[in-house]
């Protein structure tokens, strides 16, 4: 296999407590499938042979249809109103994930977005639709139960977000006094990962806060977050932007065509942009640099998604949305006025958007 970027860069899938069901079997099942995920993460970045790495995708599409019907065995055993909607979204997931083959992975970027996506499937479909099956098959009371138990999953998310500040705090007292080129670059890199996960912690804790009727210590304890917080987002922001600008670039200059799933990468990564760029408030928050920084990374993301609708007919990996200025609009959207959205159009228009 080819590898386009370092392993250590492809992101770790954890489990957590916030999201298991309460069913002790799915909730196996569920985690067994996120093995099969850091399986396959793993041998992408360790470059594994073709024959391990073909190995390790069959089992999770396996793995993905027995859990599915497992799951659909439970849905027929009783008078289940949403069964309708359940089937289809399996039906869904399974049709994408049985679209990707070997030669999709070969570039660790794309495999990461795949990776990514199926991921971020199974936690939401864990949280929004399973969890309220089992509890449907359980007879539950589901208005007394969605309060309680978003309280506590909500405080679970906290302490994950407090204990990955701990982390991030130590890694940078580490940083600081590491003496070699290669021990900096690791700690650079596992810095960048827990900051990223901080900010997907708060993200998920702040809208179950809103959500809730009384939120109580949840909320003052998500405040005592905020200054870390913003302190990650500016370290991850520019970072991120780069990124996307140096792929965007190789992706432009290439020869031999679109690479596959190059849509998807700079999905991923604008994503995340668009993120921390609403963590920190709004564009108004960023310095002038940075600002242009960001223009330039929304740029390239769309003239890459163009270059793959262009190329393909493919499955919606990333948001499904095709517009030429998708992400230069999101930007604009997050300026301070209209003024400033005029501005950054403009701007834009000058860079070649």
């Amino acid at each position: 296999m080819s590898e386009t970027q370092d392993g250590e860069d492809l992101i770790k899938f954890e489990w957590s407590k916030a999201i298991e069901t309460g069913r002790l079997d799915i909730d196996q099942e569920h985690r067994k499938i996120i093995d099969y995920l850091n399986d396959l993460r793993l041998a992408v970045s360790n470059r594994d042979t073709d024959n391990i790495v073909s190995g390790v995708l069959l089992g999770l599409k396996d793995y993905v249809d027995i859990h599915f019907s497992h799951e659909e065995e439970i849905m027929n055993s009783f008078d289940y109103d949403d069964r309708t909607m359940h089937l289809a979204a399996h039906a869904g997931f399974a049709k994408r994930i049985n679209a990707i083959n070997d030669e999709h992975l070969e570039s660790a970027e794309t495999a990461q977005a795949l990776m990514l996506f199926a991921y971020d499937w199974l936690i939401k479909h864990i949280t929004g639709v399973d969890r309220i099956m089992i509890r449907k098959f359980n007879g539950d009371n589901l208005i007394s139960w969605k309060g309680d138990e978003e309280k506590e999953q909500t405080s679970v998310v906290i302490d994950g977000a407090y204990a990955t500040v701990a982390e991030i705090e130590a890694l940078t007292t580490q940083l600081a006094v590491a003496s070699t080129a290669a021990q900096k670059k690791h700690l650079k890199n596992r810095l960048a990962e827990a900051s990223s996960r901080l900010i997907n912690l708060v993200t998920l804790a702040s809208h179950h806060v809103s959500q809730e009727r009384d939120p109580g210590d949840n909320k003052v304890r998500l405040n005592g977050l905020m200054s870390g917080l913003v302190s990650s987002a500016k370290i991850l922001l520019e970072n991120k932007a780069l990124k996307l600008i140096d792929y965007g670039t190789r992706i432009m200059r290439q020869t031999k065509g679109t690479p596959f799933g190059c849509g998807s990468v700079v999905t991923m990564h604008m994503d995340g942009v668009l993120e921390l760029i609403d963590v920190m408030g709004g564009m108004k928050f960023l310095a002038p640099d940075q600002q242009e920084t960001v223009i330039k990374a929304a740029i390239f993301a769309d003239a890459v998604r163009d270059m793959e609708a262009q190329s393909y007919r493919l499955p919606s990996f990333g948001s499904g949305e095709t517009a030429s200025h998708l992400f230069k609009e999101a930007i604009a959207m997050r300026a301070a006025s209209q003024a400033d959205i005029l501005s950054m159009i403009q701007k834009a228009k000058k860079t070649g958007g």
